[in-house]
C-alpha cells in the first residue's frame, strides 16, 4: 500500500529554518565555532547520516526525504527565496 506524502513551500520552510535554529544552538552552546563553519559542519554531519541510514536501513525514510528534496524546486528557491536573503546579508557587511 502506497501512500502519497504532499508537502507545502511553508512546511519546507518551516523545517529548514527550524532546522537552522537547531545547529546554531548546538554550534553555539558545544561546538564553539564560527557560524558559518558550525551549520556547515552540522549539515554535513546530517547529509552522511542520511546516506548512512539509506545504506543500512530498509526503512522508507529515504522515500520520504527525496519526496522533500522533489518538491523544492531548486531554481526557484535559489532565485527568488535565497538569493534575496543573501544579497541583503551580504549589504550588511558593506560600509
Amino acid at each position: 500500500m502506497e501512500t502519497s506524502v504532499v508537502i507545502s513551500g511553508y512546511q519546507i520552510a518551516a523545517f529548514l529554518l527550524g532546522l537552522a535554529a537547531l545547529f546554531s544552538y548546538i554550534n553555539e552552546r558545544f561546538l564553539k565555532m564560527p557560524a558559518t563553519i558550525g551549520l556547515f559542519l552540522l549539515a554535513s554531519v546530517l547529509a552522511i547520516f542520511v546516506w548512512v541510514c539509506q545504506l543500512v536501513s530498509p526503512v522508507h525514510i529515504h522515500k520520504l526525504i527525496y519526496t522533500f528534496i522533489e518538491h523544492l524546486h531548486f531554481g526557484d528557491v535559489l532565485m527568488q527565496g535565497m538569493l534575496s536573503f543573501l544579497l541583503f546579508a551580504g549589504a550588511l557587511h558593506v560600509p
